[in-house]
């Protein structure tokens, strides 16, 4: 699938920014609703789709980037704006009262799309747009708050909110805007470019800038519409893409990320994607240095005799059969002293890869720490600097050509667990000034 990339250059397209129908006023994103209730009809009535299930006939979202000299003080925000009509063919009704006490109901709308890792649900209004047979009224709805996080068969690098909007009124229209708040300056956001399990109509996406912030855009739907201008003082950088086709459990969904790549606020330099050093620095610090550090002073526990294959074999299976914590499966980064841990039992997932780490290190046996990202995931462009998108350590043996993932019982060497099967790695750590990296190939199977 192609993929373009688009970097802020201001004035580029006043028509085309004006044509999306949003503004940014007073430094701060649009807050304002969509079209008035007789336009979103008019869109729900002329909707030349499938006439079953629900239709987002419009879905934009706006995030201002915010950007402080420091940037644990910065809280950027994030507003999904949908408006969605339901089709949806009634039970034929039934006779008088029967018919009134049980006809059929339209079916609450259900809604998953991906928010930046840390964002804070913090309000929601809902209105009903009614049919065009009656005066078109707002009504105040409860929305149900975002539930328990989780990928709904398509996988994100960033969590993904699964919530229900209310049914509209029979052949009616629900509008939706969704805030949430991301604290400091939003580095990295990916989304899917559409909904899973309902077409759109229109899909905006949409960053605001301090002027003195530079950021890029990336999508692989190759007929997604850039623009990028400028508007009330602050840099507007967007997509405009019509006609989606619903999104369905797929690694090849199309998609879009947005990255911050620099920003002087107050003439305070901060640099956030301008090469892999940068994005990967939080790895380095957490995985990489940390794992050098947490042994200092203590004896290796295990050194095998030799460094061949029969040598890191033995190494792996030497830390495997350490007694795990009763909740093992942790996040990447976190890590504890290891002669602690081992001395307590108390070795969760990660610990196995750092403690293999250690033991190849002092044993001299050439290897290299590495990042891994899930295998479902869409494919990183090496050449697009991108933070937060790798899930977890591994360790690389180049010499033998051997991937090991000491955090999975199951796994034969040259095997990683399922999850991040023909997925990419990055070597750790990455010279500064790398703008193009070189990924590794996760295995798909076993290695011979």
């Amino acid at each position: 699938m192609a993929t373009f990339v688009i970097r802020m250059r201001p004035l580029l397209s006043l028509l085309a920014f004006a044509l999306a129908g949003l503004s940014a006023c007073g430094g701060t994103a649009s807050h304002t609703r969509m079209e008035d209730p007789a336009t979103l009809l008019a869109e729900r009535d002329e909707w030349r789709g499938e006439r079953s299930g629900p239709v987002a006939l419009r879905m934009h979202i706006e995030a201002l980037v915010d950007t402080r000299p420091d940037a644990s003080k910065a809280t950027s925000a994030l507003v999904v704006h949908l408006a969605v009509a339901q089709f949806a063919e009634q039970a034929k009704p039934w006779r008088g009262e029967i018919d009134q006490k049980f006809g059929a109901q339209p079916a609450p709308i259900p809604i998953t799309f991906p928010v930046p890792r840390g964002a804070r649900f913090t309000t929601s209004e809902v209105r009903f747009v009614a049919t065009t047979n009656t005066p078109a009224a707002l009504v105040s709805a409860p929305i149900s708050t975002p539930g328990e996080r989780s990928n709904d068969g398509v996988d994100a690098d960033q969590d993904v909110v699964a919530l229900t909007l209310p049914a509209p009124p029979e052949g009616g229209v629900v509008e939706a805007i969704l805030r949430f708040e991301v604290a400091g300056t939003l580095a990295s956001d990916a989304r899917w470019m559409g909904l899973v399990g309902m077409p759109v109509g229109e899909l905006l996406l949409r960053y605001d800038l301090a002027t003195d912030t530079v950021g890029t855009f990336q999508t692989t739907l190759p007929n997604a519409r850039p623009i990028v201008t400028e508007k009330d003082g602050r840099r507007l950088i967007a997509l405009l893409a019509t006609n989606l086709a619903p999104i369905t459990p797929s690694a090849s969904a199309p998609y879009a990320r947005y990255v911050t790549v620099r920003a002087s606020p107050k003439g305070f330099d901060q640099t956030f994607s301008s090469d892999w050093s940068h994005t990967t620095a939080a790895y380095r610090a957490r995985v990489l240095d940390i794992s050098a550090a947490l042994e200092d002073g203590y004896e290796v526990p295990y050194r095998p005799v030799g460094s061949g294959r029969p040598q890191v074999l033995d190494a792996l299976a030497w830390v495997r059969g350490r007694p795990l914590r009763a909740d093992p499966v942790v996040r990447w980064d976190a890590t504890h002293a290891l002669p602690l841990a081992l001395a307590k039992n108390d070795i969760t997932t990660v610990d196995r890869t750092h403690l293999l780490h250690w033991v190849l290190r002092e044993a001299g046996i050439a290897h290299t720490l590495v990042m891994a990202r899930n295998g479902s995931r869409p494919r990183l462009d090496a050449a697009f600097p991108v933070t937060g998108v790798f899930d977890a350590p591994l360790i690389y043996i180049s010499d033998l050509g051997l991937v090991l993932d000491a955090a999975c019982d199951d796994c034969a060497p040259g095997e990683v667990r399922p999850s991040l099967r023909g997925g990419q790695a990055l070597a750790l750590p990455v010279a500064a000034g790398t703008k193009s990296a070189t990924f590794i190939a996760l295995p798909i199977e076993s290695s011979p």
